[in-house]
């Protein structure tokens, strides 16, 4: 799902962005924490792309690009420093993930079995890939080394939460 305004597109997570931050202005909530050292060398990593990658192709469509970039990326992140602000917000937010994730792997698992992807209602490909003979679920992400690697990323902070509770029942 993408609108398109002047020339410009705009993705659901970008117009999910916009709405965050409208939230945080209309409610004039902006207590922006400190900058730590992670988000200024995010800042810098995110700005040094834009920068390199607009004077590489040197074209007015490249500076296009990365303002959505700029937008998504910093949008986010920023968006998300601000909307978690301390250690239960941080567990509250891995816990949903959790659930989130177990549901999008069942439906996958059930796209593995079946070739058929659930998610085709929301508007992602019907079939799934097959490579070699065996089927590549992918679910709602784009590519299946995408859902896998969204897997992966998000296993320790699984296993930690399930450490951390594991933990505070053996100190009750």
């Amino acid at each position: 799902i993408s609108v398109v305004v002047f020339g410009l597109h705009f993705p659901a997570l970008r117009l999910i962005l916009a709405a965050g931050w409208l939230r945080f202005v209309v409610r004039r909530d902006l207590k922006f924490p400190r900058l730590n050292s992670i988000d200024k060398v995010f800042l810098f990593w995110a700005l040094s792309n834009a920068i390199i990658f607009t004077i590489l192709w040197r074209d007015l469509g490249a500076a296009t690009n990365r303002l959505g970039f700029l937008w998504t990326t910093l949008g986010s992140y920023f968006l998300a420093r601000l909307l978690i602000r301390n250690k239960a917000d941080m567990v509250l937010s891995i816990k949903v993930l959790a659930i989130v994730i177990t549901v999008i792997a069942s439906a996958m698992s059930f796209e593995h079995v079946t070739q058929h992807n659930v998610f085709s209602i929301l508007g992602a490909p019907e079939l799934s890939n097959v490579r070699d003979g065996s089927i590549r679920a992918k679910g709602p992400f784009a590519h299946s080394i995408i859902a896998g690697t969204i897997g992966a990323m998000l296993m320790p902070a699984f296993v930690g939460l399930w450490w951390q509770g594991k933990r505070n029942r053996s100190e009750e």
